[in-house]
């Protein structure tokens, strides 16, 4: 079961933490990054790593649970470190 990600927050950490995440699912973990929230409306329209930021994180509880199914619990670095290990 590969799991889908959505990040809170598209700026430097998110973007570090996309990194970490892409480099993963190259390396054969199941993991699949689909997007950023973020309160920011000028990042709205943008990509960064080739994610798309898809709105304010107010959003996530819908995003999360409509449109993907995923599980709607925040990843920290220990859990992200200790998921990848």
């Amino acid at each position: 079961m590969i799991m889908r990600i959505l990040i809170l927050g598209a700026g430097g950490q998110g973007q570090v933490l996309a990194d970490a995440l892409l480099f993963a699912a190259e390396a054969g973990q199941p993991v699949t990054p689909v997007g950023y929230l973020d309160d920011n409306p000028a990042l709205w329209q943008m990509r960064p790593l080739g994610l798309p930021v898809l709105g304010p994180l107010a959003a996530w509880r819908v995003a999360v649970l409509h449109r993907w199914s995923a599980h709607p619990r925040p990843a920290t670095r220990p859990a992200l470190a200790n998921s990848l290990a």
